[in-house]
């Protein structure tokens, strides 16, 4: 895939030619990471990804759960195209199992990864220096 030079409009497009889930709005504020945050009161744990790696991985999610047909929609057993993107990175799922274990190992990849905030900006945006693992 060829590399978009890293310009507003690029961003805002994000990976495919399509609306960026991170960047996507028309501001003066352009993320350069995405911190995923696990809250608990003895130990919060944090998720530290580059915005390029953030937006390929919340893609998968949501292209994944857009093809899993829904129970309850007998009109059209499609999913709705608005829903929250929720990545769980600690528990053990019991139905899509490996669809969850590929998104915890890939958010783990970048656990505590604060050394992230000194890579340059360019490399950030660069969809093709972080790819996602199998």
């Amino acid at each position: 895939m060829k590399v978009p030079k890293l310009t507003d409009d690029s961003i805002r497009r994000g990976i495919f030619g399509e609306k960026a889930i991170f960047n996507g709005k028309d501001s003066p504020l352009i993320a350069d990471v995405v911190v995923g945050v696990m809250y608990h009161p003895e130990k919060t744990r944090f998720v530290v990804m580059p915005v390029a790696f953030a937006e390929a991985l919340c893609r998968f999610h949501c292209d994944y759960r857009a093809s899993v047909p829904t129970k309850f929609r007998t009109d059209r057993r499609k999913r709705g195209n608005s829903f929250p993107i929720y990545l769980c990175f600690t528990a053990d799922r019991r139905t899509h199992t490996a669809h969850h274990e590929r998104i915890k190992r890939n958010l783990l990849k970048f656990e505590e990864a604060w050394d992230i905030l000194s890579e340059p900006l360019t490399k950030l945006h660069d969809f093709n220096k972080w790819r996602l693992l199998k």
